[in-house]
């Protein structure tokens, strides 16, 4: 149905009439939610070629119920490109029914994360453009095939069902719709969407809004709303989101058009940092209804008044049930004429519930700007939705050059939303972020628009904030000083430390707060809300390190000996695989955030005077908004499912040389001598005779190696000790190989004593479980490995296996989630499991390790194809200090990959064969002890 008179209705609702009123009714939770327009088309769409005049009126209408804002600090939205061969990007006369680049990116969300160039599961690669490419894999020029040249393969695979693997019955629907998607494009001839570089014109989701002078809260603001019960019975009854965004309240981006249904945009004094990204956000509260559910006669709003905790009622409000929170994110692009645009990416949504799960995902804008999709590419169990990686041109004064955009997968967004303390899944909606200062924390002007200036008013005045909430307008300058009560800060520096509180109010408070993530699961018991970061406790030290003199702050105000300052700011090699601070926020820190982290715990250091603070040189990578040579971001994708019908690696970037296994682990050997110590037995305690269920043997001839037990028979003495007194027969001498003992070390609490994942704190793990190495890695009887193989520069085929597990096993697994049971096997090193077994081998050198039962193993394991204890570089001091520290780093790297290999060897050959070591508990299950 064509819609006209779009200026009478403007005209209409101006003066009153009922050109856009609601009626409210029960939808069906199943069914779309009620459209604005009484067509299929995304929004109110501009008149066909609008007469200049009649368009002219049409702005002078809205502009009078809808004031045009200070367009001092706007950007520009980029416009849509046009497309060769027309709308669709068909170079037929016959235009697709879809987007073309749309195709593609669902064909990246399904295939990419195992067939991209450098990951190649199974052997097949293709490139994410339409032509083939060459990329350097393994030190070869290799052709990787694109869109064009892998159509008829992704087809077979998708149409007959085998790709992707591990999808339930219920979630293969969408893949049967890529397919047939595909194949019309196959037949209209694999038409290439090539941008001609020519800007469209902006599609009608912007209705008459300005998005070339866009700013934080759109680029008008109504002189009233009008709730739209029918939109609130709509959410109320769902159970799922509806599958495109303008089924939402955000079914336009036009401030006028938002308000005629009581959508309102809003900003916040301290937002969260994300790769340069501008965001509008907007809020929808649900209206007021009487006893039957119908809306009340005044048309008012459920408002948003003050949490009723006396302890958070500066910080939080009481949110009603059924408000819809959305943020849109545009991502930086420069053009070819240098002109800095954004680019709409997607949009999250929040639906506030109260004794049950909140609704909550994301819509993801297509190409042309004109839908945005929510998106369910599934994660390893088919469960939606994964982590969605956009490669996007980013820079058109360098042809060719992408970069990427980061849609975050549910789990995270579970991470950062569950610290609310009002239990609504929303952050950022309180009254120090919505009090917008017109001065900094020295008291100074700020350059602020009189629209972000006034919002507390203007949402108090449209009906959104309670008399009481908009009246509460905390500042962070007004909080006590601290140099008043623990004399910890000066006058002249009190402004470095508000600006940190500031940064963490917006990008961290929410993991560090006794809701958060942070606080609850991986137990950093500090807190970051506001008036909590300025008296922050210096004596807290990280558990990741040993140095003493680590904290998380140093209360001298040292940045290297503070922890803090290394996860925002440091480099990847410093951070050694954990994430970078804030987390799920990719891309490197930015100039500003590595100041301003760093001028506070440089505050600390009484000797410094302010000026001296504001003069030191902050050596970190960071940049500025408009630097376009920035690295591309690090991510990697984090699936926390586990499915036995596929296996996936859990690092699917593991090929790529630049942000998955390195050289140096690709470049291992687990060599036949490592395998035949892998063989050997060494004595590591005694059998433990539970209820004399054993009998042991007393041997013939006592080897010399095993008379060097002490006279308790309980240590082991380094050298030159032998004991001459054995109080229990040597038959009764526990002993295992290498990797099994090891495997008992560090391995067997999470992956359990079979490696399927069942360890005894399998189930502690909140976000991700502990693989299941027989059916995953060792699984189908082997097959699974070949999604390891590669080809050397000489085309040799080469399996990389065991090098991936040693990597996974020293630096490659990131572990956010540790339960306290498992600290003390890899709390301290983040996702380094064989961290223990490595600072063991230095306990070696110390003498430490001396007298320990696994004296002798250690040592062989340790020093293996590596340099002897005792070798000159690996001297210690006195006190036990390495004289030769990189030696000694190097030698324990070695000694740790060694155990790796040994650990790796002892799974594949005994768990995944259905056979494996008795502990020394189980001496019952050695047929030669029985009675």
């Amino acid at each position: 149905m064509k819609r006209t008179g779009l200026v009478t209705v403007l005209l209409a609702v101006a003066l009153g009439a009922a050109g856009c009123s609601r009626t409210s009714s029960k939808q069906n939770p199943s069914q779309p939610g009620p459209s604005r327009t009484p067509d299929n088309t995304f929004l109110v769409p501009r008149p066909s070629a609008p007469a200049s005049d009649e368009r002219s009126l049409a702005l002078q209408v809205r502009a009078a119920s809808c004031k045009p804002l200070d367009k001092a600090q706007s950007f520009s939205v980029q416009p849509p490109r046009k497309i060769q061969g027309g709308t669709y990007g068909d170079t037929t006369n016959q235009p697709l029914p879809f987007q073309t680049r749309d195709l593609f990116a669902r064909l990246d969300a399904a295939c990419q994360s195992c067939h991209s160039p450098r990951v190649a599961v199974g052997g097949f690669r293709y490139a994410n453009s339409y032509r083939d490419r060459t990329e350097v894999i393994d030190g070869v020029d290799t052709l990787i095939p694109g869109y064009a040249s892998a159509a008829d393969k992704l087809l077979a695979a998708l149409a007959s069902g085998t790709m992707p693997p591990a999808v339930e019955n219920e979630s293969r629907e969408q893949y049967t719709q890529i397919a047939e998607q595909l194949q019309q494009w196959i037949t209209a001839g694999k038409p290439d969407p090539a941008d001609s570089g020519a800007a469209a014109e902006y599609p009608a989701v912007w209705g008459l809004s300005d998005p070339a002078a866009l700013t934080s809260l759109g680029d008008c603001s109504p002189a009233s709303l009008k709730p739209a019960g029918d939109k609130d019975a709509y959410f109320a009854s769902l159970e799922a989101l509806p599958k495109t965004l303008k089924e939402t309240d955000l079914d336009t981006l036009d401030d006028w058009q938002l308000a005629q249904s009581g959508t309102i945009a809003y900003d916040v004094e301290y937002p969260l940092m994300n790769d340069y990204a501008k965001k509008l956000r907007h809020i929808r509260l649900p209206g007021k209804t009487d006893e039957n559910g119908k809306l009340h006669a005044d048309g008012g709003f459920q408002q948003i008044s003050l949490l009723a905790d006396p302890n958070l009622s500066t910080q939080e409000y009481a949110i009603p049930e059924n408000t819809r929170f959305y943020k849109t994110f545009f991502a930086q692009r420069r053009n070819a004429d240098g002109k800095v645009t954004y680019k709409p990416m997607e949009t999250r949504i929040i639906v506030v519930r109260y004794g049950r799960e909140p609704l909550y995902g994301t819509y993801v804008w297509n190409a042309d700007q004109k839908e945005a999709v929510l998106l369910d590419a599934p994660y390893r169990d088919g469960t939606p939705w994964k982590d969605l990686v956009i490669k996007d041109s980013f820079d058109e004064t360098r042809p060719g050059v992408d970069r990427k955009y980061v849609v975050p997968a549910k789990h995270r967004c579970v991470q950062c939303h569950q610290g609310t303390s009002q239990k609504s899944f929303v952050l950022g909606f309180n009254p120090y972020q919505l009090n917008i200062q017109t001065v900094n924390h020295l008291g100074n002007p700020k350059k602020v628009t009189p629209e972000k200036a006034s919002q507390m008013d203007r949402l108090a005045q449209l009906g959104v904030l309670a008399p009481t909430a908009a009246a509460l307008r905390p500042a962070l300058r007004d909080l006590p000083r601290n140099e008043e009560r623990f004399a910890t800060h000066r006058n002249d520096t009190w402004d470095f430390a508000l600006d940190a509180q500031g940064y963490f109010a917006g990008n961290c408070a929410h993991c560090h707060n006794p809701n958060g993530y942070a606080y609850k699961e991986g137990q950093i018991r500090f807190d970051l809300r506001p008036g909590f970061a300025t008296e922050f406790p210096t004596h807290l030290q990280p558990t990741k390190f040993s140095n003493d003199n680590f904290r998380i702050v140093s209360s001298a105000g040292d940045l290297d000996l503070s922890y803090l300052f290394r996860k925002v700011a440091g480099t990847e090699e410093e951070l050694r695989g954990q994430d970078r601070m804030p987390l799920h926020t990719p891309g490197a820190p930015d100039c500003q955030v590595v100041n301003t982290i760093a001028r506070w715990i440089l505050s600390y250091n009484r000797s410094l005077s302010r000026q001296a603070v504001l003069d030191t040189k902050v050596i970190k990578p960071c940049t500025t908004e408009n630097d376009f040579n920035r690295a591309d971001p690090p991510w990697f994708e984090d699936d926390p499912t586990e499915s036995d019908k596929n296996y996936i690696p859990r690092r699917a970037d593991w090929n790529d040389p630049d942000h998955g296994m390195a050289a140096r682990y690709r470049e291992l050997q687990f060599s036949p001598a490592l395998k035949d110590l892998s063989r050997q037995s060494f004595p590591t305690g005694w059998w433990i005779n539970v209820d004399n269920a054993c009998r042991f043997p007393e041997p013939a001839n006592a080897t010399d190696e095993l008379r060097k037990w002490d006279e308790l028979g309980q240590t082991w003495i380094r050298s030159g000790v032998e004991s001459t007194r054995v109080p229990r027969t040597l038959g009764q001498l526990y002993t295992t190989t290498p990797g099994a003992y090891f495997f008992g070390q560090t391995c067997v609490k999470c992956h359990g004593r079979m490696g399927r994942g069942d360890g005894v704190i399998a189930k502690d793990f909140k976000q991700i479980q502990p693989a299941n190495f027989l059916s995953g890695m060792f699984g189908q009887a082997g097959l699974n490995k070949q999604a390891f193989d590669t080809s050397d520069a000489n085309g040799q085929k080469t399996n990389l296996t065991a090098q991936y597990f040693v990597w996974m096993a020293v630096e490659g697994t990131r572990l956010r989630d540790v339960p306290p049971a498992a600290i003390d096997v890899v709390g301290r090193y983040g996702g380094r499991m064989l961290g223990q077994i490595r600072d063991n081998c230095i306990r070696l050198l110390t003498g430490e390790k001396a007298s320990s039962r696994d004296f002798l193993l250690y040592k062989d394991v340790c020093t293996f194809e590596n340099l002897g204890l005792n070798d000159e570089q690996l001297a210690v001091d006195e006190n036990g200090v390495p004289r030769n520290p990189a030696a000694v780093e190097a030698w324990a790297d070695k000694g740790a990959i060694n155990a790796g290999f040994l650990i790796y060897d002892y799974v594949e050959s005994m768990l995944a064969q259905g056979k494996f070591k008795p502990s020394q508990g189980e001496c019952s299950l050695v047929p030669e002890y029985s009675p």
